[in-house]
């Protein structure tokens, strides 16, 4: 996919060194080809997900959410490394499957969870375990701005999956996992009229070394 998110990973590719991209594949070739001549002129558009097989050593699978488990199966098993962006799947069997296959074939497949990767979450991850603020009482995480392009997928739920839920929570939930502990989800409410959430609220436990904390999200 060579939409908007993939023009980051592009930036990304650009300032790895070790790393080169060598082919692009979009159902859009215009829009393939228009990310080719801006970022990678000396990469190849091909016309299929089975043509990168040969071509790379890995991928990086950035299309609409409920293409992400078949793009991935096919490229893990075609014999490459897959970076899936998130959230990883739009259902939990498609999920596990993808996990599966990335086994079998002995391929790594990981998700776009690039929070955990701020110098920030870092600071956060440091004062917890040094105690510098005292122990937690509970936490509250605000997501008030979502300045993103977005297409007719976004607000279609069998195409996206879903709302600001599974768009932007994913980032949050793998946060609170490395700060707090295991997280099991008490209480969710959402505007969801039968399209997608553009609100939604989140009233998690988490379990963790330092015990019981509860937060919100929203």
């Amino acid at each position: 996919g060579c939409g908007a998110i993939a023009q980051s990973h592009a930036r990304a590719l650009q300032a790895t060194p070790a790393a080169s991209c060598t082919a692009l594949y979009d159902v859009d070739a215009a829009r393939a080809e228009g990310l080719r001549q801006v970022f990678f002129p000396e990469a190849e558009v091909v016309r299929s997900l089975e043509e990168l097989a040969g071509r790379a050593d890995a991928a990086v699978v950035a299309v609409p959410n409920a293409y992400h488990a078949p793009a991935s199966i096919s490229l893990l098993r075609a014999g490459l490394h897959v970076l899936c962006e998130k959230p990883l799947a739009t259902s939990l069997k498609d999920a596990e499957e993808m996990a599966a296959v990335a086994e079998s074939e002995r391929r790594i497949l990981s998700c776009g969870l690039i929070r955990r990767f701020y110098n920030s979450t870092a600071l956060v991850s440091t004062a917890l375990e040094r105690n510098l603020a005292g122990r937690p009482l509970r936490f509250e995480i605000t997501e008030s701005v979502w300045n993103w392009p977005m297409s007719r997928a976004t607000f279609d739920p069998v195409v996206s999956g879903g709302g600001m839920l599974i768009d932007i929570a994913p980032h949050l939930f793998v946060l609170i996992r490395t700060w707090f502990g295991d997280v099991e989800i008490v209480e969710y409410r959402d505007d969801n009229h039968g399209g997608v959430e553009a609100d939604c609220f989140v009233r998690v436990r988490c379990k963790g070394e330092a015990g019981e904390l509860s937060g919100e999200i929203f």
